[in-house]
């Protein structure tokens, strides 16, 4: 009962570690849905900034737009007036050229010519007088087109005074227009500094949305994550859910193969019945005699019978595995408690032939190469001794029984699990093992004399001992056992709700699920007092 207690104790440490973790899991869970709503919260809060920012952005730019086309049409404007004036300009100073320029040419031809008629008049004067006449006529036609020309001369000389007022009127043109470009060029310079001012407010504006998008990119890659995880946390649920479906199927299997054994234990009791119903017979015929070692081995087999059917009621919340190593132990120790009453008992004359094949195949199925004391002093004939002879009436812990495990017991506690031996008579079963150990390899087989030689560290304790220890190789070869067994506790505690729906609600209603987990731990608590 200590190993069964502790085994609860470890089972109950599982469990509750098992709950822990969930407990864990579940904080972790809300606090991501937590971090989750106050991102969305921030999200929602930076997208209103974002929107505000968008509109400033928007009426700066509709501003900027404005002011630049004010600008150009006042560039254009001032570039247009300065194009008309500086025409109007060259087209003065062309005039006042092209009168100057005339003025000095008829100054010239009449210098020129004044010399030639003075040297026509040389001439004239050196060859002839007669010549004096046309030379007075054209001294006259010279006069004339002398005062001709001072006319025009005087004439400009007069208009001289009014070209300069003219000049002075658009030199003082010049000057406003000068004066206004002046003007423009400032009211440009005051357009240029506003523009750079917006200019940088909207390279500030800009900054703060790369800044919010930056943070937006950042908390939707939390977003995803926090997805991928929750999606990870859905996938281990359903593979949680099918690993329990698995550990049912097993459950459902270990149920069938105590049933198969109950209905083996039927037949041990019947055939002890029919030992001591014969036992009763040889006392009947003659009570004065003494009795015959068949009837305390038959008495033997039916206390071993009795206490097999009270542990199995013991151990029916024991961990599967365990339970069904423990049975196939007493079942050994119930065969070869019947091959030693059964050997001797060939050498009388009341025997079943019958009884005595069934049992030495059931010997030969379930303990083909164990060894029991006194058994080889059997077979040669004589009784043993009663200090090598175990006593078959007394508890499983008064002899020393298993005396180490073979490398053939290793494999049938391999084949134990195979389904193509359920369900199959013990003869048959004997003859189906015993070929499929013959067609192993011989790496196979060394594999198991391995496995077999650790067993070696039972010699020398006694059954509950050894039992044990066979219990615990038996968990560290078998861990899936464990697994079933935990399976089993757990179906038989409460049900637990898988982990998708619990992930779901925990999304949901976050607030429910911790209440419920806290009157769960409280209902805990006081059952735990209890």
């Amino acid at each position: 009962m200590s190993a069964l207690s502790e085994r609860l104790v470890m089972q109950l440490l599982r469990i509750r570690n098992r709950e822990l973790e969930l407990e864990t899991k579940q904080q972790e869970l809300d606090s991501k849905l937590r971090q989750e709503e106050d991102l969305r919260k921030e999200l929602e809060v930076e997208q209103e900034k974002l929107a505000k920012l968008r509109s400033v952005q928007e009426t700066l730019e509709k501003m900027n737009e404005g002011l630049e086309a004010k600008y150009k049409a006042v560039k254009e404007d001032d570039e247009l007036q300065r194009k008309q004036i500086s025409e109007e300009l060259k087209k003065r100073i062309a005039e006042v050229d092209e009168v100057s320029r005339e003025l000095a040419e008829r100054e010239q031809r009449a210098q020129s010519r004044k010399e030639l008629l003075l040297k026509q008049q040389e001439i004239y004067d050196q060859h002839s007088n007669s010549g004096k006449e046309k030379f007075d006529e054209l001294v006259a036609k010279r006069a004339s087109e002398i005062e001709a020309l001072t006319k025009k001369k005087d004439d400009n000389i007069r208009r001289t005074p009014e070209l300069r007022k003219q000049l002075e009127t658009e030199t003082e043109q010049l000057t406003a227009a000068k004066a206004q470009q002046m003007e423009l060029q400032a009211k440009v310079n005051e357009f240029l500094n506003r523009f750079s001012i917006i200019q940088s407010q909207l390279n500030e504006a800009k900054r703060v949305y790369e800044s919010a998008s930056t943070d937006k990119d950042r908390s939707t890659r939390m977003l995803k994550a926090l997805e991928s995880d929750l999606e990870m946390l859905r996938r281990r649920a359903a593979t949680s859910k099918a690993e329990r479906d698995k550990e049912l199927a097993k459950v459902t299997a270990l149920t069938e193969r105590m049933e198969a054994v109950r209905s083996q234990i039927n037949t041990f009791e019947n055939i002890t019945k029919m030992l001591t119903m014969s036992d009763d017979g040889d006392a009947a015929a003659g009570a004065t005699e003494p009795r015959h070692p068949c009837a305390s081995a038959s008495a033997g087999i039916l206390a071993w019978v009795h206490f097999f059917r009270h542990d199995e009621d013991l151990c029916a919340d024991d961990d599967g595995a365990v339970l069904h190593n423990r049975l196939q132990m007493q079942l050994i120790l119930c065969f070869r408690a019947a091959f030693l009453a059964v050997d001797f008992y060939t050498k009388s004359e009341h025997v079943d032939r019958r009884f005595v094949r069934d049992v030495k195949s059931a010997d030969d199925m379930y303990c083909p190469h164990m060894s029991v004391p006194g058994a080889a002093t059997i077979e040669c004939g004589g009784i043993a001794d009663a200090q090598n002879t175990p006593s078959l009436d007394g508890p499983p812990s008064s002899a020393r029984l298993l005396r180490g495990v073979s490398p053939f017991s290793v494999f049938l506690m391999d084949q134990k699990n195979n389904p193509s031996l359920q369900g199959v008579s013990i003869a048959k079963r004997g003859k189906m093992l015993s070929k499929m150990y013959k067609e192993l390899s011989q790496q196979q087989r060394r594999d198991l004399q391995k496995r077999a030689q650790n067993y070696k560290v039972v010699q020398g304790l006694n059954y509950r001992k050894r039992f044990s220890a066979l219990s615990q190789l038996y968990e560290l070869h078998k861990p899936i056992d464990v697994q079933v067994a935990k399976a089993l506790k757990e179906a038989n505690a409460r049900k637990v709700t898988s982990a998708k729906t619990a992930v779901k609600k925990a999304a949901t209603k976050p607030k429910t699920a911790k209440r419920a987990k806290a009157e769960k731990s409280a209902a805990k608590k006081s059952a735990g007092k209890k």
